[in-house]
This record gives structure tokens, C-alpha cells and sequence, in this order.
């Protein structure tokens, strides 16, 4: 009885030597304050360091992406049903006769070409006033619209047809357009347009 006593006598105080070592082992690893802890914080840290960071991760199915500065940034296809919805609204300014919403799509170097029939171009100043003045915008249709996503530049082909008066003339028909857009810290603003307007096609019979 006494040998089995002081046998766990002796593992017990081993145990607790064994313990106290391990106790002083992980102080002297301890850090000092200001040191970086990453240097000490073995295979579990460095794991942790080398996982990306959240914003990092894509999002599953091409989603939102996020920039350096946490920003989200458009997909293609958001740009583009951004785009085309932008095309639909400068229509819609343009009939209502808005001119804050007209001067908030295009950008300040605004050119056009085409549309007045004449061979210079038109810039945003023209092109604001002579719309707001001499167009009557009855009623529009947008159709076959291209959209072509390029970095910080789309353009955007289409047909309309619409019915208006142009300085008190018919300028009813269908018309074939071009738009360039480019992206800037205020959104995508319109940079040039040309349009063409197509001739008008006879009617059997008439």
C-alpha cells in the first residue's frame, strides 16, 4: 500500500513540474508591448495572414465586385441596363422639355453630328438650346439598342423612330444613332452623338 502511495505521489509531482515548465516555456514567448505579434502567433496566425482579406473574395456568381477603397463597382450587365435606361431618360428630357435633366447627361464637351443637317458639329451649348427651342418631341420608340462596354467607355447604337416637328418642320421618321459615353466621378455622361436620319420608305399603293 505504501509503495503504490508513494508511486503516484511521484507521477503527481511530475505531472506538476511537467505543467510548470510548459506555463514558463509560453511567458518567455510572450511579446513585448509594441512588438508585432504577428511574428509569434505560430502556424495558426500564418494561416490567418495568408487568407485574403473579405473585400477580397469575389462574390459568387459575378456579382457585385468591391474596388481597393471598398466602392462597389458595376458588372457588365448592370452597366448595361444602366446605359439603356440613361438612353431612355435623355429621350424622355428631351420631350419634356427639361433642360436640367438634358444638361445632366452630357458631358462638357458634348459634340453632335447629324442631326441639324448642317456639316458643323454642335456642342452642348448648341445643342441644349436649339433642342429646348426648335424640337417637339409627340412621341418616341427606342429599338435594337448594341451596348459595348469598354474600360470607363461604352458605346451605344440604336434606332428610334419618333414623331416631331423640327423650327416648326416634320421631323417624323426613323432615325440610326450613336452614342459614346464615358464614366466619371459623376456617373456615365454623354461625350458625342451622331445621328442619321433615314429615308422614308413608300407605302404600297401610294
Amino acid at each position: 500500500m505504501k509503495v503504490a502511495t508513494h508511486f503516484f505521489s511521484r507521477v503527481a509531482t511530475a505531472l506538476l513540474g511537467l505543467a510548470l515548465t510548459v506555463v514558463a516555456a509560453a511567458a518567455q514567448e510572450k511579446p513585448k508591448q509594441g512588438d508585432d505579434t504577428r511574428k509569434t502567433g505560430g502556424a495558426a496566425e500564418a494561416w490567418k495572414q495568408a487568407l485574403p482579406d473579405a473585400e477580397e473574395i469575389a462574390p459568387p456568381g459575378g456579382g457585385v465586385k468591391r474596388g481597393a477603397g471598398g466602392a462597389e463597382e458595376d458588372t457588365p450587365a448592370a452597366t448595361e441596363l444602366r446605359l439603356r435606361d440613361l438612353e431612355r431618360k435623355w429621350m424622355d428630357a428631351t420631350k419634356a422639355g427639361d433642360a436640367v435633366s438634358l444638361k445632366r447627361f452630357l458631358a462638357a464637351d458634348f459634340t453632335l453630328a447629324g442631326m441639324s443637317g448642317t456639316e458643323s458639329l454642335i456642342d452642348k451649348k448648341q445643342y441644349v438650346a436649339e433642342t429646348l427651342r426648335d424640337l417637339k418631341l409627340e412621341s418616341y420608340s427606342l429599338d435594337e439598342l448594341r451596348v459595348r462596354v469598354y474600360l470607363g467607355t461604352a458605346v451605344v447604337s440604336g434606332r428610334y423612330r419618333q414623331r416631331a416637328t423640327m423650327a416648326n418642320e416634320d421631323w417624323s421618321g426613323d432615325f440610326l444613332f450613336t452614342d459614346v459615353w464615358i464614366r466619371g466621378a459623376g456617373g456615365w455622361k454623354a461625350v458625342s452623338r451622331h445621328v442619321t436620319r433615314l429615308p422614308a420608305v413608300a407605302v404600297k399603293g401610294e
